[in-house]
């Protein structure tokens, strides 16, 4: 096993993983990396202190320290009505909480349609954050992209309105199945569409895919409600949407 003398003495032995943690260090992926350097180090005879400067050229930096919840404000764009709305706002507000910790982050807000996702330190649906210097992959949701609309038709029969959309749309993660994604033909099998995919990488091959899926609602907290404006008594159509894969 190495030892470690005072001042200059050399490191005797082999060193290992153990070593490491003997000499304060976290293990982690890094230290295999760090091992093979500082054994090869010590064959060509370094000291104590000049193997410690070689692991610590392999040591990832310091972890920078969460702020303190609540240092961090974000906005707010968000009301609730009932208890289950008041419930939701309040996962919401403690996930924002938690999220705003991350000293990356220099602003935040919560939009209208937020709802709770994962566990702590997860990005709400509906939250947005503005970082610096950093990615922050979790931070991106399957909805990205997604977009709300509201149509409004005037006189019309809501129920009427209701069935002939979910008889063209589709919520949840897949495509409307064998057949049924017949109506975004026209569109998509234009030349240049089929150009577009042709000339993508990423796309190249994927023309069926979105065939299936133009067009559709997604999942998550999307949506298709039908009902009436309280100004004008008109019924109208809302959609909180996103199609998957490349529909």
């Amino acid at each position: 096993m190495a030892t470690e003398g005072d001042g200059g003495r050399q490191i005797t032995g082999n060193i290992t993983g153990k070593t490491l943690i003997e000499w304060g260090y976290a293990p982690g992926k890094w230290f295999a990396k760090a091992v093979d350097a500082a054994n090869a180090a010590a064959a060509r005879g370094a000291d104590a202190e000049a193997l410690r400067a070689v692991v610590d050229a392999h040591a990832p930096p310091p972890p920078i320290p969460l702020r303190a919840k609540g240092e961090a404000a974000y906005g707010r764009f968000i009301d609730a009505e009932t208890d289950l709305e008041r419930a939701n706002v309040a996962a919401v507000d403690a996930a924002m909480a938690e999220l705003m910790r991350t000293p990356t982050i220099r602003a935040g807000a919560v939009m209208p349609d937020a709802c709770p996702t994962g566990g702590a330190g997860s990005i709400p649906v509906g939250g947005a954050v503005a970082c610096e210097n950093a990615i922050h992959p979790a931070f991106h949701s399957a909805d990205i992209c997604c977009s709300v609309a509201i149509s409004v038709l005037g006189d019309v029969d809501p129920t009427q309105v209701l069935d002939l959309a979910l008889e063209r749309t589709h919520f949840g993660g897949g495509g409307r199945g064998e057949g049924r994604g017949a109506r975004a033909r026209p569109l998509l099998d234009a030349p240049a569409v089929l150009a577009e995919f042709a000339d993508n990488p990423f796309l190249n091959g994927l023309e069926e895919a979105a065939h299936a899926h133009f067009g559709t609602q997604g999942d998550g907290n999307h949506f298709l409600f039908v009902g009436r404006l309280r100004s004008t008594g008109e019924v109208a159509l809302v959609t909180h949407h996103g199609s998957r894969k490349p529909g």
